[in-house]
Protein backbone atom coordinates (compact mmCIF):
# COMPACT_ATOMS: atom_id res chain seq x y z
CA UNK A 1 0.00 0.00 0.00
CA UNK A 2 1.15 2.96 -1.02
CA UNK A 3 2.64 5.78 1.57
CA UNK A 4 0.27 8.62 1.77
CA UNK A 5 1.65 12.59 2.77
CA UNK A 6 -0.76 12.87 5.82
CA UNK A 7 0.65 9.16 7.16
CA UNK A 8 4.29 11.12 6.83
CA UNK A 9 5.65 12.03 10.66
CA UNK A 10 8.33 14.38 9.12
CA UNK A 11 8.73 18.21 9.71
CA UNK A 12 6.41 20.17 7.78
CA UNK A 13 8.30 23.35 5.64
CA UNK A 14 6.86 26.69 5.13
CA UNK A 15 7.92 29.93 3.02
CA UNK A 16 7.58 33.14 5.25
CA UNK A 17 8.53 36.27 4.26
CA UNK A 18 8.84 39.75 5.17
CA UNK A 19 9.46 43.31 3.74
CA UNK A 20 11.47 46.50 4.84
CA UNK A 21 11.54 49.89 3.06
CA UNK A 22 12.97 53.31 2.62
CA UNK A 23 12.43 56.32 0.88
CA UNK A 24 14.75 58.67 -0.18
CA UNK A 25 13.56 62.03 -0.77
CA UNK A 26 14.63 65.18 -3.00
CA UNK A 27 17.66 65.91 -0.81
CA UNK A 28 19.06 63.08 -1.38
CA UNK A 29 18.64 61.45 2.17
CA UNK A 30 17.55 57.74 3.16
CA UNK A 31 14.70 57.65 5.83
CA UNK A 32 13.82 54.30 7.04
CA UNK A 33 10.26 53.79 6.83
CA UNK A 34 9.70 50.25 8.81
CA UNK A 35 12.92 47.74 9.83
CA UNK A 36 9.87 45.16 11.26
CA UNK A 37 8.15 42.09 9.71
CA UNK A 38 5.40 43.31 7.66
CA UNK A 39 2.25 40.09 7.10
CA UNK A 40 2.18 38.79 3.87
CA UNK A 41 0.72 35.91 1.95
CA UNK A 42 2.70 33.30 -0.39
CA UNK A 43 -0.12 33.13 -3.47
CA UNK A 44 -1.28 29.91 -4.48
CA UNK A 45 -0.19 30.80 -8.01
CA UNK A 46 3.21 30.83 -6.46
CA UNK A 47 3.01 27.89 -4.61
CA UNK A 48 2.37 26.15 -8.31
CA UNK A 49 5.38 28.23 -9.61
CA UNK A 50 7.53 27.10 -6.70
CA UNK A 51 7.11 23.39 -7.42
CA UNK A 52 7.78 24.14 -11.40
CA UNK A 53 11.06 25.56 -10.13
CA UNK A 54 12.18 22.10 -8.51
CA UNK A 55 11.89 19.62 -11.69
CA UNK A 56 12.12 22.38 -14.29
CA UNK A 57 15.24 24.23 -15.36
CA UNK A 58 13.77 25.97 -17.49
CA UNK A 59 11.07 28.04 -15.32
CA UNK A 60 11.52 31.49 -14.50
CA UNK A 61 12.28 32.46 -11.66
CA UNK A 62 11.02 35.69 -9.31
CA UNK A 63 13.12 38.41 -9.57
CA UNK A 64 10.95 41.52 -10.07
CA UNK A 65 9.22 43.99 -7.14
CA UNK A 66 6.56 45.95 -8.14
CA UNK A 67 4.60 48.44 -6.32
CA UNK A 68 0.83 49.30 -6.43
CA UNK A 69 -1.59 52.15 -4.75
CA UNK A 70 -4.32 49.12 -3.61
CA UNK A 71 -4.99 48.51 -0.41
CA UNK A 72 -7.30 45.30 -0.95
CA UNK A 73 -7.07 42.69 1.73
CA UNK A 74 -4.40 39.84 0.19
CA UNK A 75 -5.82 36.93 -0.67
CA UNK A 76 -4.46 33.80 -1.91
CA UNK A 77 -5.76 33.89 -5.30
CA UNK A 78 -4.05 37.21 -5.58
CA UNK A 79 -1.74 37.31 -8.88
CA UNK A 80 0.04 40.84 -8.56
CA UNK A 81 -0.78 44.07 -7.38
CA UNK A 82 -4.29 45.06 -7.73
CA UNK A 83 -3.16 48.65 -9.07
CA UNK A 84 0.11 48.43 -10.07
CA UNK A 85 2.48 52.17 -10.52
CA UNK A 86 5.67 50.53 -11.10
CA UNK A 87 7.99 46.98 -11.47
CA UNK A 88 11.78 46.92 -11.58
CA UNK A 89 13.95 44.54 -11.58
CA UNK A 90 15.36 42.98 -8.42
CA UNK A 91 18.73 42.93 -6.66
CA UNK A 92 18.81 38.82 -6.06
CA UNK A 93 21.01 36.95 -3.20
CA UNK A 94 20.60 34.24 -0.65
CA UNK A 95 21.15 35.10 3.19
CA UNK A 96 20.98 33.44 6.26
CA UNK A 97 18.33 33.77 8.83
CA UNK A 98 18.66 30.60 10.47
CA UNK A 99 20.84 27.87 8.45
CA UNK A 100 22.95 28.51 5.93
CA UNK A 101 21.31 30.56 2.51
CA UNK A 102 17.53 30.01 3.77
CA UNK A 103 16.77 32.81 2.83
CA UNK A 104 16.31 34.79 -0.88
CA UNK A 105 16.48 38.88 -0.81
CA UNK A 106 15.04 40.53 -2.89
CA UNK A 107 16.26 44.57 -3.55
CA UNK A 108 14.14 46.72 -5.77
CA UNK A 109 14.10 50.59 -6.34
CA UNK A 110 11.26 52.64 -7.34
CA UNK A 111 11.66 56.47 -8.73
CA UNK A 112 7.79 58.04 -8.67
CA UNK A 113 6.93 59.47 -12.10
CA UNK A 114 4.34 61.68 -10.48
CA UNK A 115 2.47 61.85 -7.13
CA UNK A 116 1.99 58.19 -5.69
CA UNK A 117 0.62 56.74 -2.78
CA UNK A 118 2.11 53.54 -2.42
CA UNK A 119 0.23 50.92 -0.47
CA UNK A 120 1.28 47.43 -2.03
CA UNK A 121 4.12 45.23 -2.80
CA UNK A 122 4.95 42.19 -4.93
CA UNK A 123 8.09 40.58 -5.87
CA UNK A 124 6.93 38.52 -9.30
CA UNK A 125 8.25 36.81 -12.26
CA UNK A 126 8.16 38.94 -15.25
CA UNK A 127 8.32 42.63 -16.02
CA UNK A 128 5.51 45.09 -16.71
CA UNK A 129 1.79 44.05 -15.66
CA UNK A 130 2.15 40.11 -16.70
CA UNK A 131 4.06 36.99 -14.75
CA UNK A 132 3.18 35.30 -11.46
CA UNK A 133 3.34 36.90 -8.02
CA UNK A 134 5.04 35.46 -5.20
CA UNK A 135 3.17 37.11 -2.99
CA UNK A 136 1.10 40.42 -1.54
CA UNK A 137 1.78 42.81 0.75
CA UNK A 138 -0.50 45.53 1.66
CA UNK A 139 0.85 48.40 4.36
CA UNK A 140 0.15 52.37 4.88
CA UNK A 141 0.32 54.77 2.15
CA UNK A 142 3.69 55.79 1.46
CA UNK A 143 3.15 59.09 -0.31
CA UNK A 144 5.84 60.13 -2.83
CA UNK A 145 6.16 62.89 -4.91
CA UNK A 146 7.72 63.11 -8.59
CA UNK A 147 11.84 61.69 -8.49
CA UNK A 148 11.34 60.50 -5.37
CA UNK A 149 12.75 56.95 -4.13
CA UNK A 150 11.66 54.25 -2.60
CA UNK A 151 14.02 50.82 -2.09
CA UNK A 152 12.29 47.50 -0.47
CA UNK A 153 14.34 44.48 0.82
CA UNK A 154 12.36 41.46 0.47
CA UNK A 155 12.92 38.60 2.27
CA UNK A 156 11.72 34.94 1.80
CA UNK A 157 13.08 32.64 4.09
CA UNK A 158 12.37 28.52 3.71
CA UNK A 159 12.03 26.70 7.21
CA UNK A 160 10.44 23.94 8.85
CA UNK A 161 8.13 24.17 11.54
Amino acid sequence: MATKFHDLKEKAYFIGGYLTARKRGLDGKWTDLWKKPVKNIITDAALAQIALLLIDASAVPFTYGAIGSDNTTPVGGDTGCKAQLDCQAATMSRVTTSVANDTIQAVSTHTASGSWSVKEYVLKNASGSGGTALNRIIFTAIPLGTSEVLEFTYKCQMRTS
